[in-house]
């Protein structure tokens, strides 16, 4: 008469790594299935009132800042964009490639629903919709075939670091 080994420390062990399976699963359910992305096709649709959602943010602090590539720095050597908005319709924008560059000038608000970039030697900076993404702020360009922000110029370059848009709202 054979006899099988129940060991009980064994089926411990394999209910433990189900049980541990199961947790991550949900997790990541819950991580990424719930996540509200905004898709370019819909950006027009869900485009925010610039001038109201922007005296909203200046209620709390003096200036707003929005980073390329989804709010993710690469480093000095990428090709990040930041703007910087300040309360008194001061704009900045801020090229980091492999030196830096920032062009001064202001904002301006088109059709309510439009923001516009007017910077001193720094011309045809695409309009862009400003848009609520998980309580955060992002900026996409209103013409939803510019893929970075060497698409509207005469440089011809191709980005490492992914998708250059949208810009997200950096926290302070």
């Amino acid at each position: 008469m054979s006899t099988q080994n129940r060991d009980p420390a064994r089926y411990f062990s394999l209910f433990a790594l189900t049980i541990n399976l199961i947790i991550a699963v949900v997790f990541c359910i819950v991580l990424f299935v719930g996540r509200e992305e905004v898709k370019p096709l819909d950006v027009a649709d869900r485009a925010l009132d610039v001038k109201e959602t922007l005296d909203e943010v200046f209620k709390d602090k003096e200036r707003i800042s929005f980073l390329s590539y989804n709010g993710t720095w690469h480093g000095t050597d990428g090709e990040e964009v930041e703007i910087v908005l300040k309360s008194n319709g001061d704009a900045l924008l801020i090229e980091t490639d492999l030196d830096l560059r920032s062009y001064r000038g202001k904002y301006l608000v088109r059709n309510g629903t439009e923001l516009l970039l007017e910077l001193k030697e720094y011309d045809n900076w695409p309009p862009m919709y400003l848009v609520e993404d998980n309580a955060n702020l992002v900026l996409f360009p209103t013409d939803s075939s510019i893929k970075s922000f060497f698409d509207h110029e005469v440089r011809e370059r191709q980005s490492y670091a992914g998708n250059f848009w949208p810009m997200r709202e950096m926290s302070e």
